[in-house]
């Protein structure tokens, strides 16, 4: 279960701590490689909500680099609708008796592109990112296990490179690097109390009540229970 974050800077500081580097070449590589090693282990289990204003330029807008799940589009403080290929000759102003046709706004996608139904403005892309940091490099989830296996693959990166180390060399980091993994998506993954408590409520209200027959002649047997009193109430009396 992930509770708290730290910096892809603490992994870095990590690394020069705890391994002596003898130049700093690495360090702008290590922050992809930081974002490599935890797409490998997928150890969020939410993501942030974000927004963001995109220009739109010859009908298309860009997607921001970080977006994960598409919320919506918003132009105009109106959401737009999704729809298939966007064909833009359809959106021109075509004429019908003399007067203009009228199309609704909607957009498309395509990988990094928002493609819109209007050729300039401005949109408000809602959508689930990766949580970052103030430099906008990811947040890696403080865990023993997953702050080791990204220093190993960082360092196993190194070593590609030619990085020298009395002890470390690429096996050795390749090694730990496979040990850690799995240790590290098993630690995101586990749940606590209340995560357990949520897992069997979701799944118990899919199970049907497959003893619904048995008790249904009791129900109505307890029905009839209680309406006999009120339907013999006042037969003494009358007797």
């Amino acid at each position: 279960m992930v509770y708290k974050t730290i910096s892809t800077n603490a992994i870095i500081a990590k690394i020069y701590r705890d391994y002596k580097p003898n130049n700093s070449s690495w360090v702008t590589d290590a922050y992809e490689w930081a974002g490599e090693a935890l797409d490998c282990i997928k150890p969020f289990t939410g993501l942030e909500d974000k927004s963001t204003i995109s220009k739109v330029i010859d009908y298309r807008a860009k997607l921001p680099c970080d977006i994960e799940m598409l919320q919506g589009i918003t132009y105009n403080c109106k959401q737009l609708k999704r729809t298939g290929k966007i064909t833009h000759k359809q959106h021109c102003c075509n004429k019908i008796n003399h007067l203009p046709f009228c199309v609704e706004n909607s957009y498309s996608l395509n990988p990094n592109y928002a493609h819109l139904s209007f050729k300039k403005g401005e949109i408000e892309i809602f959508y689930l990112g990766i949580p970052t940091d103030e430099q906008g490099f990811p947040l890696i989830p403080d865990n023993y296990n997953v702050k080791e296996a990204v220093s190993w693959y960082i360092l196993m990166k190194m070593c590609l490179r030619g990085f020298k180390h009395p002890v470390v060399n690429f096996q050795m980091a390749e090694d730990h690097w496979r040990m850690y993994h799995p240790r590290a998506e098993n630690e995101c993954a586990s749940l606590d109390i209340d995560g357990y408590d949520l897992f069997k409520r979701t799944w118990l209200g899919l199970v049907s009540n497959t003893q619904l027959s048995n008790t249904m002649f009791e129900d109505r047997h307890l029905e009839s229970d209680r309406a006999i009193p009120n339907t013999f109430k006042y037969l003494p009396n009358q007797l």
